[in-house]
Parts: C-alpha cells; sequence; structure tokens
C-alpha cells in the first residue's frame, strides 16, 4: 500500500543543472593532493583547490584547468607530473597555470585569488589564461 508521500514523488520532475557557484574570483583558502583510481588502478595524482561560496560558505573543490598551449585553448585536469629532477613537469597544465598565478610551489596556491570558468564537464575549474 503506497503513502500519500510516495505517491506524489512519482510526479517530481527533474530539476535544472545549476552550478555550485557562479564564474567569477575566490581565494584558494585550502588545497589536498587526491590518487585518483579508474577500475581500482592507480592512475595518478591531482591537485584539488577548495575556495569557499561567498554566501553560505559551502567548498568548492576544483580540479580542473583551462589554459593556453600555443594558439589553443585547453581543458584538463591538475594532474601532477614529476619530473626526472623532482619537480613538477615545466610543460604540465598544472606548472601552466601554477606560472599564470606567478606561484612556484603547490603551498603558494594558498590565498591566491584564481578566476573560474565552467569546463565543459559543467564543473567550475581554473582559468589560466
Amino acid at each position: 500500500m503506497e503513502n500519500q508521500e510516495n505517491k506524489n514523488m512519482y510526479e517530481i520532475e527533474i530539476g535544472k543543472d545549476v552550478p555550485q557557484l557562479n564564474e567569477g574570483k575566490y581565494p584558494v583558502f585550502e588545497y589536498d593532493i587526491v590518487d585518483v583510481q579508474k577500475d581500482g588502478k592507480d592512475i595518478g595524482k591531482k591537485l584539488v583547490l577548495k575556495i569557499k561560496h561567498p554566501i553560505n560558505n559551502n567548498v568548492v573543490d576544483i580540479s580542473g584547468v583551462k589554459y593556453v598551449i600555443g594558439d589553443k585553448i585547453k581543458e584538463t585536469g591538475l594532474w601532477i607530473n614529476i619530473d626526472k629532477e623532482g619537480k613538477i613537469s615545466y610543460r604540465s597544465a598544472l606548472a601552466n597555470m601554477m606560472r599564470h598565478y606567478k606561484v612556484n610551489a603547490i603551498c603558494n596556491m594558498l590565498n591566491v585569488v584564481i578566476e573560474t570558468v565552467v569546463g565543459e564537464n559543467g564543473y567550475l575549474i581554473v582559468k589560466a589564461y
């Protein structure tokens, strides 16, 4: 036997895809490095920058970047690629973003005001161009 609450839920429609936060400029208050897995296998490490929603203080994670390489705009994750010398690979998207914001180490991203745009997947990413 159905109760009235469940019966009413049958008629609920899908809501609109509303971003957590609008494009804009926000300070990074924290960062994290996460291990990314696919099909149970480690595929790499990714940087996650954390910003706060200016109204409700909810944390928004950003792990992608849009940047210029040559004459094209590319979009990718903030993958951490390490070179033979143990440094962030110079030509990586992460290094590109760091140069854009004039920092030389991930720890220096704290309090940096980043510009964000909506990426191809509908989530906010860093604009680094």
